[in-house]
């Protein structure tokens, strides 16, 4: 029997994308309501126009109970609840609310400091 990919019968897919513009977040969004995961690379876009789409992909994901992981700078992965994330951090997430996009804070700051910012 050939090795066709399949696991109880579903394909899991994952689409890469690297958008030049805001205008091609709706194929984003078709994709995730058609269970697939998506690979945003957003390196090619403008600061404020990555950080608005990813503010609007992240609240299409929340609203079919997806999971968001930033994978690397300016990468995310998006993913509709029927996919399992593992993180090296040990963690498993399978849904929940998308992780904020917000970048860490500076090195060196205390914990009174982080809350005051």
């Amino acid at each position: 029997m050939p090795n066709t990919g399949r696991w109880w019968g579903a394909v899991a897919e994952v689409l890469v994308m690297q958008p030049r513009s805001f205008s091609e977040m709706p194929e984003v969004i078709k994709a995730l309501k058609e269970r697939k995961s998506v690979v945003l690379n957003l390196t090619l876009m403008e600061p404020e126009q990555a950080q608005r789409s990813v503010d609007f992909v992240a609240g299409a994901t929340y609203t079919i109970d997806g999971h968001q992981e930033r994978i690397g700078e300016s990468i995310f992965l998006f993913t509709p609840s029927c996919v399992q994330v593992s993180t090296q951090m040990g963690g498993v997430r399978s849904t929940g609310t998308p992780t904020p996009v917000a970048p860490p804070p500076p090195w060196g700051m205390d914990a009174q400091q982080q809350r005051s910012a």
